[in-house]
C-alpha cells in the first residue's frame, strides 16, 4: 500500500477536476490537535483531551470585489478577525439549527495571486474545531474530500459606502454593479464591523474563492481555487432587518426605473432623494432607488493582454462581473470581449470607462430600436401611492447585515 505524505493536495490542474481533496496521516492529525488543545480548552465547559476534537480551517472572506459588487477593506477584515473568535460554524446560514463547530482562532493574511491587484490579496482565515463523534467525523470527511468546500460569512456593520459618491449605498442613487462614467463600476465597501455572527458551509457564496483547508496549508487553497462564476440568490435573514445584497441591487434598479417614470421630467431621482418625500422613503428601510448607468450601453469589455496570466483568468474576471465572455478577439495587445455587435450602436460618440487596472468598458449610444427597454411587470401601477398616503413616519437607518 502506498503511504500518503503528511499533507497531500492535488495539483492546481487536477484540483479543478476533483475538488480540494486532502488526506492527513494519523500522526500529523494528532499533532495538530495537541497544538491547539489549550485554545480549545478555553472554549469548552469541561476538561478536553486531544482525542475529543478535530481541527480544520476556512478562508472566510477577502478584499476582492464580490459577486454583489461589495467588498471588505483590509481594516474591516482585521475588525472581523477580532470578533469572529468564538463564533459558530453552521450549514447554509440556517439559524434554526445548532452549530456544527466553533471558531477558536482567526487572523488576516496576504495570499499572493498574479491575477489580482495587491488591494485584493488580503484574506480572513479562521480555524475551527468539531467533536470527534459520528457527525463530526462525517463533517471532516466531507471537508477533506472537497465536498464541503465553500464558506460564507455572516456579519453586521454600520458602514457601506458607495464608491461613486461616498454616501451610504442605501441612501444614494447608484446601483451596485452599474457602470458610471465618473468612476466605472459602482461598488460599496463595508466598515465599522459590529458583529461576526457565524460562518457557514454553503454550496456557493458571494465572496470569491472561499475554501477550506487543513492547518499548516492556509492560503494555498485560495490561490489555486477554480472559477466561481455562479451568483447565489438568497432571501432576507429570517427574523431580522438585515438586507440581502442581491435584493438591494434588484430593488434599486427596479424601483429607480418606476420612480423616474413617476417623476417624469419634473425632477431627477437624485433631487427627489433629497426631498422630504425621498427621505421618508429611504428612512422606511425598505425602499431603494437607483439611476441607470452605462452597463446597458456597453458594447465590449477590453482587457490588456498582460493583465492576467491567461485568457482563462481574463474570461473569469469578465464572467464574474456579469458580462459574457464567449465572443473574444485578441489584437493590438488587447483582449476584446464583445457584448453587443457594434453595428447596433451609432458610429460616433464612443467612450472608454475604466473598470479596473488594465480593464475598460467600451460604451456607445445604441441606435434607435436597440435601446434597452426598462419597463417592468409593474408598468402602469404606481407602487408609491399607498405608501405616500400612509404618512411620513421615519425610522433610523438599520445596520447592514450580510451573508457573503
Amino acid at each position: 500500500m502506498t503511504s500518503l505524505s503528511v499533507l497531500a493536495r492535488q495539483d492546481a490542474a487536477r484540483d479543478q477536476q476533483v475538488g480540494t481533496g486532502f488526506w492527513l496521516e494519523p500522526e500529523y492529525e494528532r499533532s495538530v490537535r495537541d497544538r491547539y488543545l489549550g485554545q480549545i480548552q478555553q472554549m469548552s465547559k469541561k476538561n478536553v483531551q486531544s482525542d475529543d476534537f478535530t481541527v480544520r480551517g476556512m478562508m472566510v472572506a477577502n478584499t476582492q470585489r464580490d459577486f454583489y459588487y461589495s467588498r471588505f477593506s483590509r481594516e474591516s477584515l482585521i475588525e472581523a478577525s477580532q470578533l469572529i473568535v468564538g463564533a459558530p460554524v453552521m450549514y447554509g446560514h440556517d439559524y434554526g439549527t445548532q452549530p456544527v463547530g466553533r471558531i477558536f482562532s482567526a487572523k488576516v493574511s496576504r495570499v499572493e495571486n498574479p491575477d489580482l491587484p495587491a488591494r485584493d490579496q488580503h484574506w480572513l482565515e479562521a480555524l475551527y474545531y468539531v467533536p470527534r463523534d459520528e457527525a463530526g467525523e462525517a463533517h471532516v470527511r466531507r471537508v477533506d474530500l472537497g465536498i464541503f468546500r465553500e464558506v460564507s460569512f455572516g456579519w453586521r456593520c454600520m458602514g457601506q459606502d458607495c464608491s461613486v459618491c461616498g454616501e451610504s449605498i442605501y441612501r444614494c442613487p447608484h446601483i451596485p454593479g452599474e457602470i458610471y462614467a465618473e468612476r466605472g463600476f459602482c461598488e460599496y465597501e463595508f466598515s465599522g464591523i459590529t458583529a461576526a455572527l457565524e460562518v457557514s458551509h454553503v454550496f456557493r457564496g458571494a465572496q470569491k474563492d472561499t475554501s477550506t483547508f487543513a492547518p499548516e496549508d492556509a492560503g494555498r487553497v485560495a490561490s489555486s481555487a477554480p472559477d466561481l462564476s455562479a451568483l447565489a440568490m438568497r432571501s432576507f435573514v429570517p427574523g431580522t432587518r438585515d438586507i440581502d445584497p442581491a435584493a438591494l441591487m434588484i430593488a434599486k434598479r427596479h424601483n429607480g426605473g418606476i420612480l423616474q417614470r413617476h417623476l417624469g421630467d419634473s425632477q431627477t431621482l437624485e433631487h427627489w432623494l433629497r426631498t422630504e418625500e425621498g427621505e421618508r422613503a429611504v428612512g422606511m428601510g425598505a425602499l431603494f432607488f437607483g439611476v441607470q448607468g452605462e452597463r446597458a450601453n456597453t458594447q465590449a469589455i477590453t482587457v490588456r493582454s498582460d493583465r492576467f496570466s491567461s485568457r482563462y483568468a481574463a474570461a473569469k474576471w469578465v464572467r464574474e462581473h456579469d458580462f459574457r465572455a464567449d465572443r473574444m478577439k485578441e489584437a493590438n495587445g488587447l483582449l476584446t470581449f464583445e457584448q453587443v455587435p457594434d453595428k447596433q450602436f451609432e458610429s460616433k460618440g464612443w467612450r472608454s470607462i475604466q473598470l479596473d487596472t488594465g480593464i475598460e468598458a467600451r460604451v456607445g449610444k445604441p441606435t434607435k430600436g436597440q435601446e434597452s427597454d426598462n419597463r417592468t411587470i409593474t408598468e402602469g401601477f404606481d407602487p408609491f401611492a399607498s405608501w405616500l398616503s400612509a404618512g411620513s413616519r421615519t425610522t433610523n437607518e438599520s445596520a447592514h447585515g450580510g451573508r457573503d
